[in-house]
């Protein structure tokens, strides 16, 4: 009787969804999406200011411009400003001979945008990061093929004492692996908070989350392969799980029970209306790298 029921059940909701509905989409209003990502490489450093807009709208993101960016820390240093660069609402702080980083571990910085009549700040620490011993590769066969694959991995161990989260980001012959599938983040040595695995090597997921995931794709002989471990916060590890769950979308029926699609929680806040609504998240990570070129020799 009870399978019966059940049965009733999916059967109605499939035949409700095959009558057409015609939904008026109301256009959305523009909010303000702050990519604010920053870190201690000797390299300049960007926030990109864009606005939203409708689901349905595949035009190019229009740019948030004139804008004034600067960010202060609380080590007594200039404040650093970012100058918008040719490209509309890329606002970029150019390293120089007198200073070349950003700035040092435990450092807290805090972020301000000035635009449209409006401020924007947000605050965050640097946190400490871990070295990457060897990047190695294992000769894998491919699942009902008899094709050779090579699975590229790190060696590396969370530092000691709970509370580490790491963002490992991983570059293919110079290109960066950024499908939302290939985010590759830790909290101490495992995948999440919990786990009480502090201060060994990470687990095989983490290890193995260096690896291209696209169809027909992974590494050969000859390619180089650079790792990047950054540090993150914990409001940033959570921006990134809740990034997961709003992408990773299985579709079909079991949609129904997912997680609605909403905005990621940002940690950047409006102060003088509390009203005001703004995308984004800034983050100040230290970074760790190591770059090899694929060879034989690094197979086991």
């Amino acid at each position: 009787m009870r399978n019966s029921i059940y049965l009733l059940f999916i059967l109605s909701i499939i035949m409700a969804c095959e009558s057409p509905a015609d939904v008026d989409f109301s256009p959305s209003t523009p909010t303000l999406v702050v990519d604010a990502f920053l870190n201690n490489k000797a390299e300049d450093q960007k926030v990109i200011l864009n606005f939203s807009q409708s689901f349905f709208n595949n035009q190019q993101y229009q740019p948030a411009t004139g804008a004034t960016v600067t960010v202060t820390d609380n080590q007594g240093n200039d404040p650093l400003v970012f100058v918008e660069s040719s490209t509309s609402g890329e606002y970029v702080w150019e390293t120089s001979a007198q200073r070349q980083i950003i700035g040092a571990v435990d450092a807290e910085y805090t972020l301000r945008i000035e635009y449209g009549g409006e401020v924007y700040t947000a605050s965050t620490n640097m946190n400490r990061t871990t070295t990457i011993e060897e990047i190695l590769f294992f000769e894998e066969e491919e699942p009902f093929s008899d094709d050779i694959i090579y699975e590229g991995r790190i060696v590396a161990r969370d530092l000691e004492g709970l509370g580490d989260a790491y963002w490992i980001k991983t570059f293919w012959n110079g290109e960066f692996l950024g499908d939302p599938a290939e985010l590759n983040i830790a909290f101490d040595a495992g995948l999440s908070p919990g786990g009480g695995i502090d201060g060994r090597e990470f687990i095989i997921p983490v290890k193995a989350g260096i690896n291209p995931l696209g169809e027909d794709e992974s590494y050969q002989i000859g390619d180089r392969v650079s790792v990047e471990i950054h540090s993150i916060s914990r409001e940033t590890y959570d921006y990134f799980i809740e990034l997961q769950i709003q992408t990773d979308r299985s579709g079909g029926f079991a949609e129904l029970f997912a997680q609605p699609l909403a905005n990621l929680e940002s940690n950047i806040t409006p102060v003088n209306d509390a009203e005001s609504v703004v995308l984004g998240l800034f983050s100040v990570s230290a970074v760790s790298a190591m770059e090899v070129t694929f060879t034989e020799g690094l197979i086991r």
